[in-house]
């Protein structure tokens, strides 16, 4: 039994990076990943979502000479998340291009020490293999939704400590304005 989930952990693994020597061999490859639920449910504790419904992530990796590898990909998912004004369960459809460029020439960052930006914001180094659950993972923090809220809901009335008095707050109110009437109604 324990032979058997080891196979499986590998399997999962190897359909989640592909190594750089495997890309020499066939002279780069293609890809075509759609997650099980518990991968689906390990890269929602991961990214900080309630639930991973649907991902697919798709795309090849072509050689650049003189010594680069070139990943190009698209990536599908549909996530929820909860709501910040009621927790409510908010479903968001994320449709996005992931580019990465695999070089050796590229800069291993050491810890704590300051690296240039490089020119290229999609310039990885290369290393033995590349993790596509890591890719999968980075766009979707950088695409999900950082304040998400139920269609129809926003934020818009603020009470005073007293809890009597109930104001909408505007986009053109001015904020010390606002401060300076909540000071007064404390001071009463």
């Amino acid at each position: 039994m324990g032979k058997k989930r080891f196979e499986a952990a590998a399997a999962r693994k190897s359909r989640l990076s592909i190594e750089i020597a495997e890309l020499r061999r066939n002279n780069g490859g293609k890809f075509d990943l759609r997650l099980d639920t518990t991968d689906r449910y390990q890269l929602a504790v991961d990214v900080g979502v309630t639930i991973i419904p649907k991902l697919r992530f798709a795309g090849e990796i072509i050689f650049a000479p003189p010594s680069d590898w070139l990943l190009k990909a698209k990536l599908g998912a549909t996530v929820v998340q909860q709501c910040v004004v009621t927790l409510d369960p908010v479903r968001t459809r994320i449709e996005s291009v992931v580019e990465r460029r695999y070089s050796p020439d590229s800069i291993v960052p050491v810890p704590g020490s300051c690296v240039p930006m490089p020119d290229d914001e999609n310039m990885e180094p290369i290393a033995d293999e590349i993790d596509l659950r890591a890719l999968i993972c980075e766009s979707l923090v950088l695409d999900l939704p950082l304040y998400p809220k139920r269609e129809g809901v926003r934020l818009g009335a603020e009470q005073s400590s007293s809890g009597n008095n109930v104001r909408e707050i505007h986009k053109h109110d001015k904020p010390f304005a606002i401060l300076s009437e909540f000071r007064k109604q404390l001071e009463r």
